[in-house]
């Protein structure tokens, strides 16, 4: 996340230069196609509830969103508006020691592990001020929907167990952006957002809202 954020000011801090430098007739590419690397800030907890017939397990864990992909595809409408489909990705995965009660007067100590993923799913316009030079700001609005889904597995001389649970919910990524024409075909491009997203659940199992700002880094093929 730090080397995105440094990489983000010595983009802006050489803005100037390169707009002042590289100026071209404006273009308006039918198609832009998008894929990099994704960041965000620290993820908020989620209170995951794992059951089957004969078990229940609660733990407290998180989706992951500290690192993940995101690829998009935007249909260019007119110099400023565009329709943009995105799809982002994050992984994560915890191992560890749990405490589990094999019988109501014993407990087993053995190697557990949890990997929640979470998808975003979104749609929306996108508007670009598009301009004389390299450098174009823009800024999208999306909506659409957030999967999650995560495993908890654990095998050993006490309980072997697999249970799986997953949730769908409303989500969104609002926020700007901006491209840097490298090449005739490519850009370099760097958006920073907020997604919220209805997917978490609470202390009490009630749904609540998770929140992040993301940042990405990566190449448009236009």
């Amino acid at each position: 996340m730090q080397r995105l954020v440094s990489y983000a000011l010595t983009i802006l801090v050489l803005t100037p230069f390169m707009m002042a430098q590289h100026s071209r007739p404006i273009e308006i590419p039918r198609f832009e196609f998008y894929a990099s690397y994704l960041a965000a800030g620290e993820p908020e907890y989620n209170v995951f509830q794992f059951t089957q017939p004969g078990s229940r397990i609660i733990l407290t864990n998180d989706f992951g969103t500290k690192t993940g992909v995101d690829l998009s595809a935007t249909r260019n409408l007119t110099r400023l508006i565009g329709i943009k489909g995105d799809f982002s990705a994050h992984f994560h995965y915890d191992e560890g020691p749990v405490n589990l009660q094999t019988s109501p007067n014993s407990v087993a100590t053995q190697t557990a592990s949890v990997n929640p993923h979470l998808y975003n799913f979104l749609v929306g316009p996108e508007l670009h001020f598009r301009n004389h030079t390299r450098f174009t700001p823009f800024v999208h609005t999306l909506a659409g929907l957030a999967h999650t889904n995560a495993t908890f597995k654990t095998s050993g001389t006490g309980i072997n167990l697999a249970i799986s649970t997953s949730e769908t919910g409303f989500a969104m990524g609002l926020g700007p952006g901006f491209d840097i024409r490298i090449a005739r075909r490519f850009s370099y491009r760097m958006i920073l957002d907020y997604n919220p997203k209805w997917v978490g659940r609470d202390d009490d199992g009630s749904r609540k809202m998770l929140g992040d700002v993301r940042l990405s880094a990566g190449i448009v093929l236009h």
